[in-house]
């Protein structure tokens, strides 16, 4: 089981490091492969650094990061000023299928909760069935709402959930 904890703005570099590391064992299969040149590490941890880790749920087993989930105000224009969002979600593989990842979600979640937000989204590559299913039976559903992901041709679908 993960420790949890919010992210420091020192820990830039191991959350690029898990991000790139995560996205190259995850998506092979479903992100075409000049999609997969386009992400650096360093592009990675420099975006980390750009938003000094703020809004992230970090978890941790002992000294080493094996995952973590973002979130913050919602980035959608049709969304009301209360819907909070889930920008990412990553976990290392081996750590995945333990429930690690439903607590970070949890605790964003709760997070955003906090912060008075009443609902919260979460946008999902569409062929990506295994993130559809975790989400779903954390309570999300489908509004139905599609869009092409930044920079891709792969589409995106919208998830909400009530909170």
């Amino acid at each position: 089981m993960i420790n949890m904890r919010l992210a420091k703005t020192q820990d830039a570099e191991k959350l690029g490091k898990l991000y790139y590391d995560c996205w190259m064992q995850l998506y092979p299969n479903i992100v075409a492969k000049d999609k997969f040149q386009a992400i650096t590490l360093e592009n990675a941890i420099n975006d980390f650094k750009k938003t000094k880790c703020r809004d992230i749920v970090e978890g941790w087993v002992g000294d080493e990061l094996v995952g973590f989930c973002s979130f913050g105000n919602c980035r959608d224009d049709d969304c009301l000023n209360d819907t909070g969002e889930i920008y990412r979600l990553y976990i290392l593989p081996e750590y995945q299928k333990h429930g690690d990842g439903r607590r970070l979600v949890r605790e964003a979640i709760r997070c955003l909760g906090r912060e008075e937000y009443n609902q919260v989204v979460v946008w999902v590559l569409v062929d990506n069935v295994d993130a559809i299913r975790f989400y779903e039976a954390l309570g999300f559903i489908s509004d139905d709402s599609e869009r092409n992901a930044k920079d891709s041709p792969l589409i995106e679908r919208r998830y909400f959930i009530h909170i």
